[in-house]
């Protein structure tokens, strides 16, 4: 292995050793990972393990934890009361949820978030409900509480657009949405705090739903992915180049040539530790037999 490579893999050790980088689980697996490729492709491969971005549990909830906080910002800049008294209001009265998957059902990080946010007190334990509730909770004559929803990542926007016009049978027959209950004035607002959010996901939830605030923890600039032209996930920020790369080992990985850049061609070099999102290059994450993966992957997230 050459001297590039081998000094991208000593300082990821390095930085993990003392802090500075996520501590690296066994199941990740960086040298075994760049045996796969062949020698003249080794520059490109350590390139996009270089630009490979890994949260472990404790950085994405203090992300999420912070970004929640940072919504005090917005909060008291609307407010006239004494400063601290709208944020002291609004952490009592809020309700924290989560998205559903896109097949309706609960994702893998969902109640993970809402369990971390009891665990650190963010709000009291009586707030945290799943979506349906929130939607059955919050009906006329119920009052206007302010909704939260966290999420780790949103790559595409469409798990949350998806969660926010999803709806619910109520007992008296009519269906409603969370959006349909902001639109009726029942929830006072909807706040949505992915820990990572991509640029281009921001930018059309902010269009498509203007009434609701996005505020991710950290924003990814659109050349993170590696359909964006240029892209920072090979040296020169050759899009066709990296694309040829992705289809040569498409067959010897195990994944599809056509969906070579992952779920809406997301084309993401990213991982939680609690998964791997399906926007995410299946290079990273393939399992055939004789190919050694970085980091398992996990559908449903982003």
């Amino acid at each position: 292995m050459g001297t590039y490579q081998s000094g991208v893999l000593d300082i990821r050790d390095f930085y993990s050793r003392v802090g500075l980088w996520p501590s690296q689980p066994d199941r990740i697996n960086p040298s075994g990972w760049l045996r796969n490729f062949d020698n003249q492709d080794l520059a490109l491969a350590t390139h996009l393990l270089d630009s490979f971005l890994y949260l472990n549990r404790a950085q994405t909830m203090r992300m999420s934890e912070s970004a929640f906080h940072s919504l005090s910002l917005n909060i008291e800049r609307a407010s006239s009361d004494l400063p601290g008294v709208a944020w002291t209001k609004f952490r009592r009265n809020v309700l924290v949820t989560y998205p559903v998957a896109r097949e309706g059902n609960s994702t893998a990080s969902g109640r993970l978030f809402i369990r971390h946010a009891r665990e650190s007190a963010i709000v009291g334990p009586h707030q945290f409900f799943d979506p349906e509730l929130v939607v059955s909770t919050c009906s006329h004559g119920a009052g206007q509480p302010p909704v939260v929803m966290l999420d780790d990542l949103a790559a595409t926007g469409d798990q949350f657009a998806s969660a926010l016009l999803k709806e619910y049978v109520q007992t008296n027959g009519t269906k409603v949405s969370l959006y349909g209950r902001l639109q009726e004035g029942n929830i006072a607002s909807i706040s949505y705090i992915p820990t990572i959010s991509t640029a281009s996901a921001k930018q059309r939830l902010q269009r498509e739903f203007p009434e609701v605030l996005i505020s991710p923890a950290h924003v990814l600039p659109l050349n993170s992915s590696a359909c964006n032209d240029p892209t920072e996930l090979e040296p020169n920020g050759d899009t066709e180049l990296l694309a040829r790369f992705l289809e040569k080992y498409a067959d010897r990985a195990g994944y599809n040539k056509k969906i070579k850049y992952g779920y809406r061609n997301s084309g993401l070099a990213l991982a939680f530790e609690h998964g791997t999102p399906d926007n995410t290059l299946p290079i990273f994450s393939a399992g055939a037999v004789s190919w050694r993966s970085l980091i398992p992957r996990q559908d449903g997230l982003g």
